[in-house]
């Protein structure tokens, strides 16, 4: 399917929009992504080729944004698949260095994975992104287990030649890495792979606390248009009669081999109100500030992870029980 070039892409109205209901502005630069994640449906809604919007137009978008705004591509440091690629990289390069000369300079975010670290030109991304405003990103890590990582497919993000090659350590390093650099990650995490058990959602977390990064730990969703959703279907192993919006909100919508809907659904809800406990919101907002000591930073990490804390508390006060079978 050929998909639209992003070469001459129209401004957004921003001022049709009530601006009182957001908090912060957004926007892409990119679209396509390469890694076909087993869950995911944004390689077959964007396709694999990437597409770049026009630097001088990404620009003059931020020029005329607020203090504060969020990129949606699907990676803010580009895609290890094809790095090697010189365009690629200085597509980057070019963009954050400018956007790093604008006065004032906006804060942002992002989602990214990890292996910018290891692939050719992807520290000085790094750098130049931070310079640029980049204070946090969210990164899809998927599963902390080399089982978790082939059945979902995030391995390829990850910059590994296969699931087999997946080393914990390594993914430690990498955030260590990052966040010297003053940018606090937010760890995303699949729980629910057919090798997972209760107790995975445990260890989730406290891969979190050991290395003080944002737990945003969610239980697999088959996703409509995924690939691990059609295979599920044909296996059977999606409930009957789930509306539209069960998907992504908390009920429970597959049979999973060893754990029950009501026991994901407690574990996971378990961990993610420990997972935001004041002491632990504090402990993370001091090691962003002992990275980057930045009030702005430091009260965007603080007050995000309140109002994550808040988001969870009423998702898991309106979703009593899971989806029946």
């Amino acid at each position: 399917m050929q998909r639209p070039s992003l070469e001459k892409p129209s401004m957004m109205r921003r001022d049709l929009l009530p601006r009182r209901r957001y908090m912060m502005d957004s926007i892409f630069t990119t679209r396509g992504c390469p890694n076909h994640c087993r869950f995911c449906p944004v390689t077959d809604i964007f396709g694999a080729k990437i597409r770049h919007r026009p630097i001088d137009h990404v620009v003059a978008e931020v020029s005329s944004l607020g203090p504060r705004y969020y990129n949606f591509d699907d990676s803010v440091f580009g895609h290890p698949q094809i790095v090697d690629r010189p365009e690629e990289n200085q597509y980057y390069l070019d963009l954050y260095g400018q956007l790093a000369r604008l006065r004032p300079k906006r804060r942002w975010s992002g989602a990214s994975g990890l292996s910018a670290v290891n692939y050719r030109d992807g520290r000085r991304i790094l750098e130049i992104a931070a310079e640029s405003g980049l204070c946090s990103i969210s990164a899809g890590l998927e599963s902390i287990s080399a089982h978790g990582q082939k059945q979902s497919g995030a391995w390829r993000k990850l910059h590994y030649t296969s699931p087999d090659c997946f080393d914990i350590r390594h993914v430690k390093e990498n955030i260590r890495t990052i966040q010297s650099l003053g940018i606090e990650v937010r760890g995303f995490f699949i729980v629910g792979w057919d090798d997972d058990t209760a107790e995975t959602y445990r260890r989730t977390l406290e891969f979190c606390d050991e290395c003080d990064i944002t737990p945003f730990i969610f239980t697999l969703t088959p996703m409509p248009g995924s690939q691990i959703y059609r295979e599920y279907l044909e296996q059977g192993r999606i409930f009957p009669n789930c509306a539209w919006e069960d998907y992504g909100t908390g009920p429970i919508v597959y049979r999973h081999p060893t754990m029950s809907e009501q026991e994901m659904f407690d574990r996971n809800a378990e961990v993610m109100t420990e997972g935001y406990s004041t002491r632990r919101i504090l402990k993370r907002t001091m090691k962003t500030f002992r990275n980057r000591p930045s009030l702005d930073i430091v009260k965007d990490s603080f007050f995000t992870q309140l109002g994550v804390r808040k988001a969870y508390r009423q998702l898991y006060a309106q979703v009593q029980r899971p989806s029946a079978a």
